[in-house]
């Protein structure tokens, strides 16, 4: 799906889960929302043309970026090799087998993706593994749903889903985009509606 339709998903489905009820919980329940929809457009790190592609390499044109991935995975294995780093060696490694593989069956698309992701967030800060796995669950779900996706790789490539809707189609567009916009509307709405 298109990455606004997966960041407009992502919002769907914080504020379901959360809603701050006095100004004093603002701030935390902002910095989930953002976590949310950031985490909704990781899984698509490795798609060169990918709303997340230009967040992390804006300067760098999209047919380029494989390339520069390529270069900085080999350079992070040689570096973690030769100072006897095995965590550089690991992301180098990483990084080479992602460009290697196609967006929808790498790691990223699948449980090891969002386990590795979540458990990082709740490493770094145990409040953000919830809109972590909200974003990034959601990101699954809807491309389980419009492009089938390898849930168990590296394990298998073998894709797993159903197509109810193709990316950027007009039903898309309509049902899943505006239908999660029109729903969080309402959510924030009745929530905050007296009674």
């Amino acid at each position: 799906m298109l990455g606004r339709t997966h960041m407009t998903v992502a919002v769907a489905a914080y504020c379901t889960y959360n809603l701050p009820r006095q100004w004093d919980e603002l701030p935390l329940w902002a910095m989930g929302l953002g976590t949310a929809i950031f985490s909704s457009l990781l899984p698509d790190i490795t798609e060169p043309r990918s709303r997340m592609g230009g967040m992390l390499m804006p300067f760098i044109p999209s047919w380029l970026r494989p390339v520069v991935l390529l270069v900085l995975g080999g350079m992070l294995v040689y570096y973690g090799w030769v100072n006897r780093e095995p965590l550089f060696m690991a992301i180098g490694v990483v990084l080479l087998l992602l460009v290697l593989v196609k967006n929808r069956e790498s790691p990223t698309h699948g449980f090891v993706g969002i386990g590795v992701v979540v458990a990082c967030a709740w490493l770094y800060q145990p409040n953000l593994w919830m809109p972590v796995l909200i974003g990034y669950g959601s990101h699954l779900a809807l491309d389980f749903i419009s492009e089938k996706i390898a849930l168990f790789s590296p394990l298998s490539s073998r894709r797993y889903g159903v197509t109810l809707f193709q990316t950027g189609s007009t039903a898309e567009r309509l049902l899943v985009q505006w239908g999660a916009t029109v729903y969080t509307a309402w959510i924030i709405i009745q929530s905050y509606l007296p009674g």
